[in-house]
């Protein structure tokens, strides 16, 4: 089969960066805000002035919000715990 494979899956197509385009206008983008010690990297700001990143309804709209740092997104309960009062800090804010 030449070429790339067709992804059924819509939730799977709109996680590519040209697919983030397609989400629904009331999206909130977050990524985990864990970084390497010794590479300080902000993905909103690495994106910042990326022609993909500029025009996408979330990034307009200011709803891009990192995670705390610290999160072990891969943890137990505790993990869990601190990733849904993350979660409610940006929503409530």
């Amino acid at each position: 089969m030449p070429g790339k494979p067709k992804i059924q899956d819509p939730a799977r197509a709109r996680a590519t960066r040209c697919g983030l385009g397609q989400t629904d206008d009331d999206v909130h983008f977050l990524y985990d805000g864990t970084q390497a010690s010794d590479a300080d990297i902000d993905l909103a700001e690495t994106l910042a002035d990326d022609p993909i990143w500029q025009p996408l309804p979330f990034v307009e709209q200011d709803r891009v919000h990192q995670l705390s740092d610290g999160i072990w997104t891969f943890g137990g309960t505790a993990s869990c715990e601190q990733y849904a009062d993350a979660l409610v800090k940006i929503f409530a804010a």
